[in-house]
């Protein structure tokens, strides 16, 4: 954002390139954002439950990663930039290898309430925890094991 004339520098789709294997749609839209602390990189969680790395630099999405079977509403990036968490409608907790992009541990984290379920998740800056909301008014810390 350039701050001057209040203008994005830089806009792009979150979509990936359209495959024959895909079996979702190309076109999502973002419920979170995540951005990594050390590389151009940003995550988007989306309504089609994937999860996707966007390649900040050049504007495109670099792959997509099918995360919850229900939409995801939430993404962050631990301090390190080595882990990533997600969250999704039916109360699901996710933990991905940023490195390998490979599922590391999911978890029921949340209750679903009026249809909804895991709506935040943080990554503690200093210790190894990662915090879930839902909307079942819980607020669930997760401790991280290496």
């Amino acid at each position: 954002f350039d701050v001057p004339t209040a203008s994005p520098t830089l806009l792009f789709s979150s979509s990936p390139a359209s495959s024959a294997s895909s079996s979702r749609p190309a076109l999502s839209q973002p419920s979170a954002l995540a951005v990594h602390p050390s590389m151009p990189l940003a995550l988007s969680a989306h309504d089609d439950g994937s999860l996707r790395f966007l390649d900040i630099t050049a504007g495109s999405c670099l792959h997509s990663l099918p995360a919850h079977r229900a939409p995801a509403t939430s993404v962050a990036v631990d301090p390190a930039g080595l882990y990533a968490a997600s969250a999704a409608a039916d109360g699901a907790l996710a933990v991905w290898d940023l490195r390998q992009r490979v599922l590391l541990s999911e978890m029921r984290a949340h209750s679903r309430v009026f249809g909804q379920g895991a709506t935040c998740v943080a990554y503690h800056p200093t210790r190894s925890m990662i915090a879930s909301g839902g909307c079942d008014a819980l607020v669930a810390l997760h401790v991280q094991s290496a």
